[in-house]
């Protein structure tokens, strides 16, 4: 197999693999569609969004200023992140597809464009949800599948039993507060 088979092989099992990931419907200020988890940490990692940019967004979060992070980033910062804004509502939405061509819309896709102009917070909404890790979306467990929203509902349990293994290091990395007792 040459290189060119090579990824024609990988793009294929990626394929597969994104279509075989659950959906669920998903309604925003009354627009209804077919949404995915979008797995956002790997589109961190492989570079759609510059590490410059991840880590003034990080800082924001971190500060609590998300807002005031807006007015640190430079206009290409802005410009990407814009674009990584509308690759993720592309990707989340399965139906209607959203696409950014100008191609005419084949059966069943919407152009990012056109909502973005007629309903300008829908795709911020939209964004917030797939970047909210779609907690309506289920994820499988070895006995079925679970929200992310019922996860969140999981009562405390309280402190886990002791597993006999008590080692400053260990302590000082699991129980940052307990390490000075």
């Amino acid at each position: 197999m040459d290189a060119r088979e090579y990824a024609a092989l990988w793009r294929q099992v990626a394929t597969k693999k994104v279509a075989a990931l659950p959906t669920v419907e998903v309604e925003i200020d009354g627009f209804k569609f077919e949404g995915r988890r979008v797995q956002i940490q790997g589109w961190v990692k492989s570079g759609r969004l510059p590490q410059s940019l991840v880590t003034e967004l990080i800082r924001a979060e971190q500060d609590g200023d998300i807002q005031g992070a807006a007015s640190n980033v430079s206009p290409e910062q802005a410009q990407q992140l814009l674009k990584f804004q509308r690759d993720i509502v592309c990707a989340a939405v399965v139906k209607p597809k959203i696409v950014t061509h100008d191609d005419a819309l084949a059966e069943g896709e919407v152009r990012y464009a056109d909502i973005s102009e007629a309903v300008p917070d829908l795709m911020d909404k939209v964004f917030a949800w797939a970047v909210g890790n779609s907690p309506s979306v289920p994820v499988a467990t070895e006995g079925g599948e679970v929200t992310l929203a019922e996860v969140r509902n999981f009562p405390d349990v309280g402190r886990l039993p002791d597993s006999g293994v008590d080692v400053p290091e260990l302590r000082a990395v699991a129980e940052p507060e307990a390490a000075n007792t």
